[in-house]
Parts: structure tokens; C-alpha cells; sequence
């Protein structure tokens, strides 16, 4: 097949220069200061994430290497150890910032919720114990299969509180893509909701759940969010509302440490699954980030 060029016949030249008002609350106050990052970070990247990373994110152990580099393979901040739950919730509490929006959500049916940083922490929590609950914790894996609400949020949050891989499935996918989704990684735990509005119709998740792990022995549990009020089929044993889950569960769980490592240490090939997809199953929560 010949090179083939797509020819673009639109030209912007104009700039649109931000506001003092807008330039006084941003990060970044000067264009000439941009520059100066972006310099650095392509000439010095390993001193210039080193900065980042140490003003901006809490550490548990820190690191003591930046970057290897072992083309194509890449793994950063070595020896280093945190949470993400802790790093996106709990640096904000007790501060200013912890009764400032962290989630501003508008649903297709015009329903509004504002969470604060405080009350997303609160939620987070209550999860992760509800996890804990369940028996779900370092190394599990969870599939999350959502319509776009901060439930979603919560669940990923809470699972790097408890030191759990999730995998987000998007909730347009069919069941038997779920399912090879949740094989993939063996998940024990899948978060789900009765379904999802789009183009103004509901699009059942559960149901499609329901036929998914027909074939995934992995699940043991499954936890319903009821958002659009579709009927659904529970489980006896098997599948929990999400509130009755939350009624009743404490708030006080200890984030769990994770390994901020691109590479997976712990893994000879024979360990991984045929599928790039999955996560290791030998000692899988320092891969968090694996693949």
C-alpha cells in the first residue's frame, strides 16, 4: 500500500492569553516558568521527577533510585513503597483542601452530587472494610463492570486501600467479554450496578453479569450498586447490595503498601497467563502496574 497523507487545511494562528485572575490561582504562573520545567524534564528527567515525585506524593519507604532503563522495558522510582488511596485522600485531610470538591458528578439524568476530599476518604474507608470483610485484600483481584458513577471511583480507591488489583471493564462490553476479562486475571470480587443510563436508555450491567460468571469460578462475591432501578436477580450467598454492604461497616482501615514498580520482580514466565491481560499469580501485588 502507497504512503498515503492526510493534509490538513485548517490553520489557528491565535493565541488565547489566560486571565490575571486565571493566572494567579494556577500551578504554573508565567509561560517563561513552563519553560523552565519542561526544559528540565527533557534534559535532567531523572532530577526532575525526582522533585516531583518527593514534593508531591507521600512515600512509606522512599526510593532510592529514580528510573532503570533497560530499553523497552522501564521501572521507576525503585525501593520506594506507598498507597494511592493515601496519596489521592488522606495527604488533604486536616487541611483546607479536605472540604474541597474532589468529585463533581452529573449523571445523564440530571442528577448532581458534589464528594469532598473528607467525604471521599469516608467512603474509600467504609469500602475497603467491606473488603476486608469479604476476605478481599493484598494481591485479590476485582473486576469493576460501571456506568460512570463515583461508585466506580470509590471502588478503585478502595481497592489500592486494601492493596487489591482492579480491572475496570467498560460497562458496554458484552458478557462473554467480561467474562474472559475476569478469567484473565482470576478476579474473586466483581462490582457491578443494576445498570446504566445511555442515550437515555438503561443498560442492564447485572444481567450481564449474571450470565458472565456462569463461566469465571474465580467470583466469589459480587456487590450491586442500584442506580437506575431495572430489575434484577440476587444471588443468595453470592450477591449483596452495595448499601446494605456500607450499613453498619467502620471507617477506620489502614491503607496497605503497594510497590510503584512498572516491572513485575516476582514472576518467572511459567507464572504469567497466556493472556497479557492478567495480572501474576505469585505474589501479585508488587505488579500492580504490570502490562
Amino acid at each position: 500500500m502507497p504512503d498515503q497523507t492526510i493534509t490538513s487545511v485548517s490553520r489557528e494562528h491565535r493565541k488565547f492569553r489566560p486571565s490575571a485572575e486565571f493566572k494567579a490561582q494556577a500551578n504554573l504562573g508565567s509561560e517563561s516558568l513552563y519553560k523552565k520545567l519542561y526544559a528540565e524534564s527533557v534534559n535532567s528527567p531523572d532530577k526532575f521527577w525526582e522533585r516531583q515525585a518527593k514534593e508531591h506524593l507521600v512515600w512509606r519507604k522512599p526510593f532510592k533510585k529514580v528510573l532503570k532503563w533497560e530499553p523497552p522495558h522501564a521501572e521507576w522510582f525503585l525501593g520506594g513503597r506507598l498507597n494511592v488511596s493515601e496519596n489521592c485522600l488522606d495527604r488533604h485531610l486536616g487541611t483546607a483542601r479536605e472540604n474541597k470538591a474532589a468529585l463533581i458528578f452529573e449523571g445523564e439524568p440530571g442528577d448532581v452530587r458534589t464528594i469532598t476530599y473528607k467525604q471521599l476518604h469516608l467512603h474509600v474507608c467504609r469500602l475497603a472494610h467491606i473488603f476486608e470483610n469479604m476476605g478481599v485484600g493484598q494481591g485479590d483481584r476485582v473486576a469493576i463492570y460501571m456506568p460512570m458513577i463515583p461508585e466506580a471511583i470509590i471502588a478503585m480507591l478502595a481497592c489500592a486501600r486494601v492493596g487489591a488489583i482492579h480491572t475496570v471493564v467498560f460497562g458496554g462490553f458484552s458478557p462473554e467479554a467480561l467474562k474472559d476479562r475476569i478469567n484473565d486475571c482470576r478476579a474473586k470480587l466483581v462490582i457491578t450496578a443494576d445498570g446504566g443510563w445511555r442515550r437515555g436508555k438503561v443498560i442492564e450491567l447485572k444481567p450481564n453479569v449474571d450470565r458472565a460468571i456462569e463461566g469465571t469460578p474465580s467470583v466469589q462475591t459480587v456487590i450491586v450498586v442500584k442506580r437506575c432501578g431495572n430489575p434484577v436477580n440476587m444471588k443468595e450467598g453470592r450477591d449483596v447490595w452495595w448499601r446494605e454492604a456500607w450499613e453498619g461497616a467502620r471507617i477506620t482501615t489502614r491503607p496497605r503498601l503497594l510497590i510503584p514498580s512498572i516491572r513485575c520482580s516476582s514472576c518467572t514466565p511459567a507464572d504469567r497467563p497466556e493472556n497479557p491481560r492478567a495480572c501474576c499469580t505469585r505474589a501479585p501485588a508488587t505488579c500492580w502496574a504490570r502490562n
